[in-house]
């Protein structure tokens, strides 16, 4: 099945590595027996939920002082504490390597001197389903034969990207809630909660739509 027309009609501005990855993608759906239509459905209206129809593929780090109290408020308890690392509208290109190694540093796998060896910033959301934490980056390196730990930025390439997030759709046993068409169940597992359950809803529908679902 070619899946780059339903790309490209659900997602026009995707990243040319997303195309690229779709276009090729039916025999990997196929190796993680994902190719039902509903299942296909759920797993495509996440993915473009979580990656704002495509268009980001790495983790979105630039919060106000604000947001950080309530993103993370055991790291940020105050105003005072955060405003270090929040976001600076005048940096045109900021990198928030201090943000990711304190909001992940010690957990998710990542060493405990992770701080140090920027750990959080090495293993920080990358990839559709936005895969986070070197735990995660192992365990899904496992499932797909690939060593992503030692270069976490694989979860980026043409090559991988599919591949990493039909091992994460497994790794989560998200196909049987998909497959009794059961979307807050789904979005529990992938997020921890129900954020974004209403565009989830919406996008859900036009990936029906568009596979004749």
């Amino acid at each position: 099945m070619d899946l780059l027309p339903v790309i490209d009609a659900l997602a026009p501005q995707a990243l040319p590595v997303v195309r690229s990855a779709f276009a090729v993608a039916w025999p990997v759906l196929e190796r993680w027996r994902m190719t039902s239509l509903l299942v296909l459905a759920h797993f495509l209206a996440h993915a473009a939920h979580e990656t704002r129809l495509f268009r980001a593929l790495v983790e979105n780090l630039r919060y106000s002082a604000e947001r950080l109290t309530v993103v993370w408020p055991r790291r940020f308890p105050s105003l005072e504490a955060a405003r270090p690392y929040a976001w600076d509208p005048s940096d045109p290109d900021p990198e928030d390597v201090a943000l990711a190694n304190l909001a992940y540093g010690s957990r998710m796998g990542n060493e405990e001197n992770g701080t140090a060896d920027d750990d959080g910033w090495l293993y920080r959301g990358q990839g559709i389903f936005h895969l986070t934490g070197r735990g995660a980056y192992r365990q899904i390196g496992q499932m797909i034969g690939v060593d992503i730990e030692s270069n976490p930025a694989l979860v980026l390439s043409e090559q991988l990207l599919v591949p990493c997030a039909c091992a994460f759709w497994t790794w989560k046993n998200l196909t049987p809630y998909a497959e009794s068409d059961d979307l807050r169940s789904t979005t529990r597992l992938i997020n921890g909660g129900y954020n974004g359950l209403e565009d989830r809803a919406i996008r859900l529908a036009q990936v029906k739509g568009l596979l004749g679902v």
